[in-house]
């Protein structure tokens, strides 16, 4: 279960929230933001993504500037990030 928090030096913790409305249980599912939505909301700098339980989450950067990251999400659930 991923919480995503998103941890940043000038901010303590910015959550984001994603949600599958579909009657599938998504496992493993590619998730992306954009940088600049997270740099807006963080104040720019670096910045590491965490699951509730604590563990660091691995995502990349694109060329097209968006952070994609995998994911777990029951159906028709939401999970604060």
């Amino acid at each position: 279960m991923l919480s995503a928090s998103i941890l940043s030096c000038q901010k303590a913790n910015v959550e984001i929230e994603i949600s599958n409305e579909t009657d599938l249980s998504r496992t493993g599912e590619m998730v992306e933001i954009p940088l600049s939505d997270i740099i807006d909301r963080i104040g720019g700098g670096a910045f590491a993504i965490f699951t509730s339980e604590g563990d660091e989450v691995p995502y990349q950067i694109t060329s097209d500037s968006l952070v994609i990251f995998q994911c777990d999400i029951a159906t028709c659930s939401t999970q604060g990030r």
